[in-house]
């Protein structure tokens, strides 16, 4: 859009250029419109600038190695038809839920493991012996016998009662710590689903009436731009129908660039359904 801007502003000073040298025109129409021109120049390198940070974003945003090409396409469609926007899908697919259901469960397994410590420990063991000679058999012989056994082992250390007592308190204030977390970043992410899924409806609404925008400044544009190779207008009267053209056209793609990053948090996720 800057590209044009500049592309079409430049031309116009060719245009003027050679109607003042004509003398239908005067050297302050050229120097507003030189004047213009170093400022949309400026606004492209700018731009330039703003596209090559929203792309770094949306990199990040999307899991993306920042060494790969990004494309971006001018007009982005949105959410293709079928696909919605799903709070119980985000509630599965976000990585950072799922990071933190896996460390209340490794929290749970500490607890489990420090309240074995308390109680006395039952084994139950079992054996079977084919042996020449077999040592079980008195008296012994050269020949195959065999034998079999079962028992039963439990073991209690109650002096370290009070030190696992102590391990168990502290593992479940863990889990409860965990469990919390992943409380806390459930209602997080729902809350952040609805956010940005309202953010993406509001783009929406607001690219269309800004499209329209667009479309009325360059029709005035155009209309203007004839009635100056008439004589019957300004060359400030081009330049304000071309800056009306140029802000009517940036809103529009900063209203892209907001649904794109909408989108991209939504992906990131896990709330958009293939």
């Amino acid at each position: 859009m800057a590209e044009a801007s500049v592309a079409a502003l430049e031309a116009m000073e060719a245009r003027i250029t050679a109607l003042m040298e004509a003398g239908r025109a005067h050297r302050a129409d050229v120097s507003q419109v030189v004047s213009r021109v170093a400022t949309a120049r400026a606004q492209r390198e700018k731009a330039r600038g703003q596209f090559e940070l929203l792309k770094l974003r949306l990199k990040v945003l999307t899991g993306v190695s920042t060494s790969q090409e990004l494309v971006l396409i001018e007009a982005f469609a949105g959410v293709s038809p079928g696909t919605e926007v799903s709070f119980e899908q985000a509630l599965v697919e976000r990585g950072e839920l799922k990071l933190a259901r896996m460390k209340a469960g490794l929290a749970q397994t500490q607890v489990d493991a420090a309240s074995r410590g308390l109680w006395p420990q039952v084994v139950l063991q079992g054996g079977y012996t084919l042996a020449n000679p077999n040592e079980r058999y008195f008296p012994a012989s050269a020949e195959f016998n065999d034998s079999w056994d079962v028992s039963v082992v439990m073991s209690w250390v109650v002096w370290d009662f009070g030190v696992n007592l102590g391990e168990r308190r502290v593992a479940q204030a863990r889990a409860r710590a965990a469990e919390h977390e992943v409380e806390h970043l459930q209602q997080m992410t729902e809350f952040a689903v609805e956010q940005t899924a309202i953010e993406l409806e509001n783009a929406d609404r607001e690219i269309v009436a800004a499209a329209e925008s667009v479309t009325a400044a360059r029709q005035t544009f155009e209309v203007i731009q004839q009635r100056f190779e008439e004589g019957r207008a300004t060359a400030t009267d081009v330049l304000t129908a071309e800056l009306d053209v140029t802000r009517a056209a940036a809103e529009v793609v900063q209203l892209e660039a907001a649904r794109q990053m909408a989108l991209a948090r939504l992906k990131r996720f896990g709330a958009l359904s293939d």
